[in-house]
């Protein structure tokens, strides 16, 4: 589809000039009021985990003033897990013992200084540790 100079307009081309300029405004206004903060990636490391690992989520948020923002972390899922820092951008847990495979997801809420505030969620991978005795060589007796 074409407009009446030529231009196309594409589902695609009118998405993409509508993220330009949405992108334009949040990072060249000079008004913070008018900002809003930009989740850029929320990762969980390492995915799937085993009982003991360090589980550390990480968001990261494309905003002027970074130490302006607050995070909130909060769980859903199968299991509950005690999330160290909970109100940083980079939260951990202990992955505990789970029986089977076992996903748990994480909200996370991230408020600027004026009240403007993006969500995001990311689920992490908990898998049962192998506790079986591993036989490294058999030995027989014959009398």
């Amino acid at each position: 589809m074409y407009d009446s100079s030529g231009n196309s307009n594409s589902i695609s081309d009118i998405f993409d000039t509508r993220k330009s300029l949405l992108t334009k405004a949040t990072f060249s206004n000079s008004n913070p009021e008018e900002e809003i903060p930009v989740i850029d990636s929320i990762t969980v490391s390492p995915n799937p985990s085993t009982k003991g690992d360090k589980v550390i989520l990480n968001i990261a948020v494309a905003y002027k003033n970074s130490s302006g923002l607050k995070y909130s972390w909060s769980e859903e899922g199968e299991i509950v897990v005690s999330l160290n820092g909970a109100d940083t951008a980079s939260p951990s847990f202990i992955a505990p013992h789970v029986r089977g495979e076992t996903n748990v997801t994480f909200c996370v809420t991230v408020t600027n200084e004026i009240g403007r505030t993006s969500y995001g969620n990311i689920t992490a991978k908990i898998q049962p540790s192998n506790t079986a005795a591993k036989i490294t060589s058999i030995g027989f007796i014959a009398q």
